[in-house]
């Protein structure tokens, strides 16, 4: 219990000096703001902003133990966090050969079975504002409702539309500077076993 207010106190000290701004938090803060290992990362709307996750949280020392952009409820077994990376891809989707509703609906299923076995899930968008498009916004506005968190590349441009959602939805959300701000933000709020 201790380590883990040691823990909680280094993370809030890290999103006030790290370039995290814009701040939405849930009640609970403290146990909102833990996930544990092992991980898993898949895309909503088939962008390569999966890979790129995994890429920067590498980083940082950390590796998910499945990167699949297609995952499905199966793939969740013994994974203790989810993280779907956001962002709308046509070419992507049909390189996958699939349209965006059935991509909504599968990301959709995997979050709430993980949210059934108690797998927490993160959100994270880290795309480009200039490809935010509708397919994106189609995702987000899936995805960040059945979200435990979300981390954002912040913009002036969609900042208010996540801030918006995430506070209807009671979402703990946070802007960072960069997309490598993304990764060190994920790895400061990984759990410390006691």
């Amino acid at each position: 219990m201790q380590k883990r207010k040691i823990l909680a106190i280094i993370v809030i000290a890290f999103l006030l000096t790290a370039g995290v701004s814009g701040i939405v938090m849930a009640e609970n803060e403290e146990e909102d703001m833990f996930f544990e290992l092992p991980f898993m990362i898949t895309s909503a709307g088939q962008s390569p902003c999966f890979q790129l996750f995994n890429s920067i949280v590498r980083q940082y020392d950390l590796s998910a133990d499945l990167i699949d952009r297609l995952a499905t409820v199966e793939d969740l077994e013994d994974r203790k966090t989810l993280v779907v990376a956001i962002g709308g891809s046509h070419k992507g989707l049909g390189d996958a050969g699939i349209d965006p509703e059935e991509e909504l609906e599968r990301v959709k299923e995997v979050i709430n079975e993980a949210r059934d076995r108690g797998i927490r899930v993160l959100a994270v968008h880290t795309g480009r504002y200039d490809r935010f498009g509708d397919v994106s916004q189609m995702m987000i506005e899936g995805v960040v409702p059945l979200s435990d968190f979300v981390i954002v590349v912040k913009h002036d441009e969609i900042n208010e539309f996540f801030r918006e959602l995430a506070e209807e939805h009671e979402v703990p959300l946070e802007f960072v500077e960069d997309r490598m701000a993304s990764g060190e933000l994920f790895s400061n709020m990984i759990k410390v076993e006691d």
